[in-house]
């Protein structure tokens, strides 16, 4: 059951979906401990690994020709 972000003081149990510093985790056990502690290690399964930080954001032109129609 997704629970949306972790918080802390709330209590989760088996099953209940959370995300946690940009990934999902979803719990193995009933537990009020933060994903990706030494604390919660058993606690906690990461389901969705964050991925890599993009690129600038620039936009660049890669073919200045113009599109030509054909027949």
């Amino acid at each position: 059951l997704d629970r949306g972000v972790w918080e802390e003081g709330r209590t989760y149990v088996k099953g209940d979906a959370v995300t946690f510093q940009g990934q999902v985790y979803i719990a193995q056990a009933e537990t009020s401990a933060a994903p990706h502690t030494t604390a919660a290690k058993d606690d906690w399964r990461l389901a969705v690994k964050s991925g890599r930080n993009g690129k600038d954001g620039v936009v660049r032109t890669i073919n200045t020709k113009p599109i030509v129609k054909v027949g």
